[in-house]
């Protein structure tokens, strides 16, 4: 991964923001907007081409997307691996295990932004930087 990973951080600037979810994504800043599906438009509704649009080559948008999807998987695994830890420590009888991450969207976006800030501290170790993205943290969409 770390040659992908030094692939893309030649050819654009990675960033991490939150989507409209509250769940933290990989992907760009463009135009002052943070977008985290680089084959959509910045509305969502469109499919557009990520070099054409945005700037992003396909390979590089290609190991967004796989990021992302990377990040969805684990925290999918991990969600399952507490909530059988939880059953199992609990000892009740109760199965825990029955949507805990589910049910409870921001619990679940918490859990996934652990697991997408594990991956940047993964990339960061690889010599890939990644911006921060907070429109709220200047008032003017600036990335800090």
């Amino acid at each position: 991964m770390s040659e992908e990973a030094t692939v893309i951080e030649a050819k654009v600037d990675l960033a991490m923001g939150q989507d409209p979810g509250g769940f933290l994504k990989f992907g760009v800043i463009h135009d002052g907007v943070f977008i985290h599906d680089i084959f959509r438009s910045q509305c969502g509704n469109y499919g557009v081409d990520p070099e054409e649009t945005y700037g992003v080559p396909a390979e590089a948008a290609s190991e967004i997307r796989r990021m992302n999807e990377t990040v969805a998987h684990a925290t999918a695994i991990a969600a399952r691996a507490t909530e059988q830890a939880i059953t199992a420590a609990l000892n009740d009888g109760k199965d825990v295990s029955t949507g805990l991450f589910d049910a409870d969207r921001e619990l679940r976006a918490s859990l996934a932004g652990t697991v997408a800030a594990c991956l940047a501290h993964a990339l960061f170790k690889r010599g890939v930087g990644i911006l921060l993205w907070d429109p709220s943290f200047t008032g003017t969409g600036e990335p800090r």
